[in-house]
């Protein structure tokens, strides 16, 4: 069993599953409301969107909506490209398939992702850039973090091209010979 830690959740993996935890920061919530109420601004501090990197919502709550859109939307879409999520307790438990991890580098996949998307991943650099949210199952790759709603046009638009068509031998410094 082995524990991974992003921002939203924490992830423990098992043999053949993992199972997703929202990270709830209560503390720096706490903080950031404290700071807004001595600083005459909370009522505008309360009406940050989740989105807000310092928003109270967004400390207490974006970990748990993650899952819950990562649940929602593997139900719905059933993409080949997304590692199965089984069950989620609404957003506060979520029960995913564990996939292999890839060797493929950020600049690699990175590159790919552009090129076979007409650089619509621009949607969430973040989470397209990053090979630790991506799998490689039988020499697929699959992805394993598709809670944020932004990234989910794109794979609604691209995802079983990705699936069926990735090169995980992809090399992009040879493209520029």
């Amino acid at each position: 069993m082995q524990i991974s830690r992003g921002h939203t959740r924490t992830v423990i993996i098992f043999e053949n599953f993992v199972v997703k935890l929202p990270r709830i920061h209560f503390r720096r919530a706490l903080g950031n409301l404290w700071r807004s109420f001595r600083g005459g601004y909370l009522s505008k501090c309360l009406k940050y969107d989740i989105e807000v990197y310092s928003s109270p919502r967004r400390l207490l709550f974006r970990g748990i909506l993650e899952n819950w859109r990562e649940f929602r939307f593997y139900r719905r879409s059933r993409s080949r490209f997304l590692v199965p999520t089984y069950f989620s307790l609404f957003g506060m438990l979520n029960i995913q398939k564990r996939g292999n991890k890839t060797k493929i580098e950020d600049v690699n996949l990175w590159c790919q992702l552009c090129e076979m998307t007409n650089n619509e991943v621009w949607a969430d650099g973040h989470t397209f850039s990053n090979a630790n949210n991506f799998c490689d199952d039988d020499g697929k790759l699959m992805m394993v973090d598709y809670g944020n709603a932004r990234i989910h046009d794109v794979l609604d638009r691209y995802g079983d091209k990705i699936f069926k068509d990735f090169d995980l031998a992809y090399v992009y410094a040879n493209r520029n010979k």
